[in-house]
């Protein structure tokens, strides 16, 4: 028997079984009228649930395979904050003198490899350092 034949003889015997049970053909959406047809269902049928009766899904997930959910994952490492800089050297300095009137007082300072004289009162600034 060819493999046209095998086909029609199938064929034929799919159709009488059809015609001797009395199955009736399928019909199509667009032959019956629309107010025969059911409501239709929701796109999602899940969306229609609580979310507190789907918690099981959540505690045994299906897709893993020991259906228990994957572990945290682990705390980030601690990120080491860098040292301060240290402050700069002391400024080599040599006090001469300090004056005091009613108001304040400064001191007078040689400073710096040049050697020169400064007046320096609280809250000057002499390389870097703050006089206080």
């Amino acid at each position: 028997m060819s493999e046209a034949d095998a086909k029609g003889a199938c064929l034929g015997l799919l159709l009488s079984s059809v015609v001797v049970l009395g199955a009736a053909p399928p019909v199509l959406a667009q032959d019956q009228p629309v107010q025969d047809q059911p409501a239709a269902a929701p796109a999602n049928p899940v969306a229609a649930q609580a979310l507190d009766k789907l918690s099981t899904t959540l505690e045994r997930p299906l897709f893993s395979p020991s259906r228990r959910p994957p572990a945290p994952p682990p705390p980030p490492p601690p990120i080491a904050q860098a040292p301060p800089p240290p402050p700069p050297p002391p400024p080599n300095l040599v006090l001469f003198g300090v004056v005091m009137d009613g108001e304040g007082a400064r001191a007078v300072v040689r400073a710096g490899a040049d050697r020169k004289l400064l007046r320096a009162q609280i809250g000057d600034d002499i390389d870097g350092w703050k006089v206080s």
